[in-house]
């Protein structure tokens, strides 16, 4: 259980802590800690040969994606736990 445990929230923190070593790194820790959103910030940024831009709208909907996911999740482990 212990180990499960760990797992878990090694997988969750790793993809966080990504994230912010990735806004230190390109925005600088002055703009990143000033920044509300620095993801979106970062994320505004790319610019890939003048074509592939404004990926803010992605972004925005892979998280909505994720959030509704890990709900659901819960909400279905918690159920199980209930009956």
């Amino acid at each position: 259980m212990v180990v499960a445990y760990c797992f878990g929230l090694v997988l969750h923190l790793y993809p966080h802590v990504l994230i912010l070593l990735f806004d230190i790194w390109v925005l600088g820790a002055n703009m990143a800690g000033r920044s509300n959103f620095p993801l979106l910030t970062l994320v505004r940024m790319i610019n890939i040969a003048n074509f592939i831009q404004r990926l803010d709208p992605l972004l925005i909907l892979t998280l909505i994606h994720w959030s509704v996911l890990q709900s659901v999740h819960l909400f279905l482990r918690w159920n199980e736990r209930r009956c």
